[in-house]
């Protein structure tokens, strides 16, 4: 240790997620949060993202390389693909990463190809397994081998759910041992957060009711 910090030089990290930073979601808090943790345990991040239009993101220990800003339309995406994968491209060639972890999110490619040009391990954290169901039928086809050449290439999954990892597992052979149960994390409570009690009062549930909330999508019965 010197004054305080680590000699070991701290894990460099080439982060992407194709996440709206502007609007707030599960997908902006995951992906801020995501990356804040890996900077507070010693990485450095180079997080390539959408540009927000209304506000900047600071965080210690991460570089922003934006790229367009998020429009939200699929034929946008005609230019996202090819663009995110030159400016992750730019930046391995400028830069040297231990490893590239990207939200899988269907169609980009730059986090394969960056991982099998510069060898780098490949980590996807897996958000839209099953495939969405408002691809067209062709499209979704061509979607699901980019999946499988993913799911091959990457040196690891990090996948939110038991369901999630034995649907991986059942449609695109993936081998367990690359396969990482780690759930979502959630960010501490602050102290301004209301009681139980005022709670079920404000929504005008039976005070000794018992209330269950869930975020997320329901896509087969799984039975613990």
């Amino acid at each position: 240790m010197v004054l305080g910090r680590s000699v070991y030089p701290l894990m460099r990290i080439l982060y992407f997620s194709y996440a709206d930073l502007d609007t707030p979601s599960a997908c902006q808090t995951h992906t801020l949060g995501v990356i804040r943790g890996m900077a507070a345990n010693g990485c450095q991040v180079d997080a390539v993202a959408p540009r927000p239009l209304f506000h900047q993101n600071e965080i210690p220990g991460v570089r922003f390389h934006y790229i367009n800003p998020y429009c939200g339309k699929r034929r946008y995406l005609l230019r996202e693909i090819p663009y995110s994968a030159l400016r992750l491209m730019a930046l391995c060639l400028h830069n040297r990463y231990d490893a590239i972890y990207a939200r899988d999110m269907d169609v980009f490619i730059g986090t394969r190809l960056c991982s099998q040009l510069f060898r780098l391990p490949l980590y996807l954290e897996i958000d839209d397994t099953p495939i969405e169901g408002n691809y067209p039928a062709v499209i979704r086809g061509m979607v699901k081998a980019n999946l499988r050449l993913d799911y091959r290439a990457a040196a690891g999954l990090i996948v939110p759910s038991v369901p999630r990892c034995q649907f991986i597992r059942d449609h695109y052979g993936t081998p367990v041992e690359k396969l990482h149960m780690i759930l979502n994390g959630t960010e501490l409570l602050t102290n301004d957060v209301v009681s139980k009690a005022s709670a079920r009062e404000s929504l005008r549930l039976p005070l000794d009711s018992f209330c269950l909330g869930y975020v997320g999508t329901l896509s087969q019965r799984y039975d613990f």
